[in-house]
């Protein structure tokens, strides 16, 4: 129509966003508008509503955001808990212009915060490789003249001196699990190339993809685009080549000589503790209690009270009796037997028509059997009649829907990893036994019924929805 604009004006663009829930879920149409908005009228938006998009897809107030994920910083994300998600807003729409201001420059990227460690320890390879084109883009950079604060350029300086004494480490596989500050952020993913410890750990992949992949995992950590493209540039170039390059391109400072060649650093220095989250999560977490595949009932001491009571003084006769070997000739009261409970294992089996052949073996007519796997995880196995495994499960008297279930990294990785073999053995509100596979677990956190919270691994079952 005549006199009608052809997108909405900013001031009618607030109004609307004004009239959003806060901290729920927009849908689609609505979310990409949003987004759409953010990226056009960023500053006004930010100021005058408060609100925000975060990872989640939630319209949130800026005071509850604690990082941001723009396209420079971008990491992979999906694999976050969804409490990282909604602390995270979504800037990847911004300009670098605009990441750059306040108060969007204010917000530290995900990037800085987050700390990759390993599933399992690194060690044993091949001696690590010093490449040249690495040690002297690091003392290069080191050299830059900067525009920058003085703590900003304190951090720049101490990642130049970390790249320029990094060595290169070839690995089979890779598997990591996002931190921040000392807690997990996710669940675990594999990875093709991590810069730990001064140690550059790469699968052994064509030169073509880690000419990207590598000054994406460098570049990350310094969070600059000129440094990215310097990386880029001077990928498996010569020393000479990467020093033409960075004296054309950036303000240096004279070379200093006399400087000690940093020493070579060793991949199987790596400490234990820092490269195994499962082994930090353990020292930080009190144990947890042992699955509850045992009876319930165990004998106490005593089930009166503990004080004990003033004894009698002994007659002689009795001191005479005792010396002599006697026993004492008055009865003594029989404790009266503790009702025993079958535990969570001993139930389901039952319930699927096996029959107890010892305690750590059921079997079934059918020729199947559920029998204990001792040291493992899992602690508790269901084999076909062909003594293939059907079944690897964790067992806990426990029910999920009565408060949160605590379980360690480790145990939720193999839902990750092996979601058809893998289940809970879990208690129902009726007391039934109930079995959870790791298909269903992984359905429930999709759909929002399940959330998973970094403790160890914290299960919520959110009824209603």
């Amino acid at each position: 129509k005549i006199g009608m604009a052809e997108r909405p004006t900013a001031d009618r663009a607030i109004a609307w966003l004004k009239t959003l829930p806060w901290s729920e879920s927009l849908p689609p149409e609505d979310l990409r508008r949003v987004k759409a908005l953010l990226a056009r009228h960023a500053f006004r938006i930010w100021n005058e509503c408060s609100g925000w998009i975060n990872l989640a897809g939630e319209w949130v107030p800026v005071a509850s955001l604690s990082f941001s994920l723009t396209m420079r910083s971008l990491i992979p994300w999906s694999q976050l808990h969804l409490g990282i998600k909604k602390k995270t807003a979504d800037f990847q729409r911004l300009s670098v212009e605009i990441q750059d201001l306040p108060p969007f420059s204010e917000l530290p990227t995900l990037a800085s915060k987050l700390e990759e460690r390993f599933t399992q320890q690194q060690g044993g390879f091949a001696r690590p490789e010093r490449k040249a084109w690495i040690a002297q883009l690091g003392v290069d950079i080191g050299r830059m003249r900067l525009d920058a604060d003085g703590v900003e350029e304190s951090r720049i300086r101490k990642l130049a001196t970390q790249l320029a004494e990094t060595v290169w480490q070839y690995t089979p596989s890779l598997e990591i699990v996002p931190y921040i500050d000392g807690t997990p952020a996710g669940t675990a993913r594999d990875a093709d190339v991590v810069w730990r410890d001064k140690i550059l750990y790469v699968k052994n992949l064509p030169n073509a993809r880690l000419a990207r992949l590598v000054p994406e995992r460098i570049g990350r950590a310094f969070n600059r685009p000129d440094i990215v493209a310097a990386l880029s540039y001077c990928f498996g170039r010569s020393p000479s080549e990467v020093t033409e390059y960075m004296e054309q391109n950036f303000d240096l400072s004279a070379p200093s000589f006399g400087d000690a060649e940093p020493e070579l650093a060793n991949a199987n220095n790596v400490e234990a503790d820092d490269a195994s989250p499962r082994r930090r999560t353990e020292s930080l977490e009190p144990p947890l209690a042992d699955q509850a595949d045992e009876t319930a009932a165990v004998e106490d001491a005593s089930i009166s009270d503990p004080t004990p009571a003033a004894e009698s003084e002994p007659s002689p006769d009795d001191a005479v009796a005792n010396l002599e070997g006697h026993d004492d000739p008055r009865p003594r009261p029989r404790p009266s037997p503790r009702p025993t409970t079958l535990g969570v294992v001993e139930r389901f089996a039952q319930s699927h028509g096996f029959q107890k052949v010892s305690n750590d073996l059921y079997s079934h007519p059918d020729g199947s059997r559920i029998s204990r796997a001792h040291g493992e995880s899992f602690s508790w196995i269901r084999g076909n009649d062909s003594g293939e495994i059907a079944c690897h499960y964790w067992a806990k008297d426990h029910c999920l829907e009565h408060e949160p279930l605590q379980i360690n990294a480790e145990v939720w990785g193999m839902f990750e990893k092996f979601p058809k073999n893998h289940a809970l053995l879990l208690s129902s509100p009726t007391g039934n036994v109930v079995e959870i596979r790791g298909e269903k677990l992984k359905a429930l956190c999709k759909e929002g019924n399940l959330i998973l919270y970094p403790a160890t691994y914290r299960l919520v079952y959110q009824d209603g929805k």
